[in-house]
């Protein structure tokens, strides 16, 4: 019977970006989700038609807060939540650049959280092009 041990992957920055984004997301999702309207008027930008829309994209940048907070309380059981928060984090900074090229975004702040985004996603590519298989 073998027993393969795989090396143990080295977390202090990654699980410091997840500690990070966690408490970021959370709270913008929270934000977002429980006082949408006093923000998007604070920030010049009109409610949509139907609130539910941007509820359900603050519920899931919430939700991408506590994915990470799994990840970053068991990084090695969690790996493959960084594979979705790529996703998540990659899928916004493609969607807020287009708005931006094509003169769409609602306010300039979404491109700052765009520019945020980026960082994360940058600290999660590069932790999985490092470690990716590995983690397991």
């Amino acid at each position: 019977m073998s027993t393969a041990m795989t090396a143990p992957v080295p977390n202090g920055g990654i699980r410091s970006a997840l500690l990070i984004g966690a408490i970021y997301d959370g709270l913008l999702g929270l934000v977002f989700l429980l006082a949408a309207r006093p923000v998007m008027e604070a920030l010049g930008v009109p409610m949509p038609e139907n609130p539910i829309y941007l509820q359900l994209a603050a519920g899931l940048i919430a939700i991408m807060g506590l994915l990470q907070f799994y990840a970053w309380r068991d990084l090695e059981r969690n790996a493959d939540i960084i594979r979705v928060l790529i996703a998540f984090k990659g899928f916004f900074v493609l969607l807020a650049g287009w708005s931006y090229f094509n003169g769409n975004l609602p306010s300039p702040v979404f491109g700052v959280f765009a520019l945020i985004d980026i960082a994360f996603l940058i600290a999660f590519l590069f932790y999985l092009g490092k470690y990716g298989v590995a983690t397991r």
